[in-house]
């Protein structure tokens, strides 16, 4: 509900920038709560495709987090748009880590994967009761 009250009131820019931001102190809070923050800068400057991995998960925040309020201000349902955006966000992160930072992951894990994938399906094609 809080963010489509923000999205009616705000630009699309100005949503993407607020989200931006809050993730982005939190984050920094976290990491300097813990005593991380230098530790974690400098992995990833020192790692190319570790910078490479951040500046590309940080691209699909943004764009799951443009695409959820365009949808929020088209009326569409928070339930469905959070189910996506929750699940989209775990498999392409988990997708990124394989191919640049050379994770394993077991045929379990995979399996967890393919189950968000489904589910995201799901949500989006029946969510009216009626395949759309």
């Amino acid at each position: 509900m809080f963010m489509k009250s923000i999205s009616s009131h705000l630009s699309d820019v100005q949503v993407l920038f607020c989200t931006s931001l809050a993730i982005l102190l939190l984050s920094g809070t976290i990491l300097v709560a813990r005593n991380e923050l230098l530790g974690t800068v400098s992995v990833i400057l020192e790692n190319k495709y570790l910078g490479i991995f951040v500046l590309l998960v940080a691209f699909f925040m943004l764009v799951d987090t443009w695409a959820y309020v365009r949808a929020l201000q088209a009326g569409a349902d928070v339930g469905v748009l959070l189910g996506y955006v929750r699940a989209g966000g775990t498999v392409f992160t988990a997708i990124l880590g394989v191919y640049f930072l050379g994770e394993k992951v077991n045929p379990i894990q995979w399996a967890g994967i393919a189950l968000c994938v489904v589910g995201i399906f799901l949500i989006l094609v029946f969510k009216s009761g009626e395949v759309t």
